[in-house]
């Protein structure tokens, strides 16, 4: 995902790097976390940090591509 967000950033004229940064941190987290610290704070609570920033890049994603002012954009 964190890829093909740096792709989608690189391609578009909208070269915005926000659902990329929160991808890359969310990478970050599933590849560095390690199963102790997950344990000790609990499964679902970091089961709860996982979806809360997939909702984070959704929403990125969906103001950035699908829900931005067309008016600024033909202006520009």
């Amino acid at each position: 995902m964190n890829a093909a967000l740096h792709v989608i950033g690189d391609l578009t004229e909208r070269r915005e790097k926000l659902p990329a940064r929160i991808a890359g941190r969310l990478r970050a987290k599933l590849s560095f976390s390690q199963m102790k610290e997950i344990m000790e704070g609990g499964v679902a609570a970091f089961l709860e940090s996982v979806r809360v920033e997939c909702a984070e890049i959704h929403a990125a994603i969906h103001q950035i591509y699908f829900d931005y002012a067309i008016d600024a954009e033909l202006a520009s």
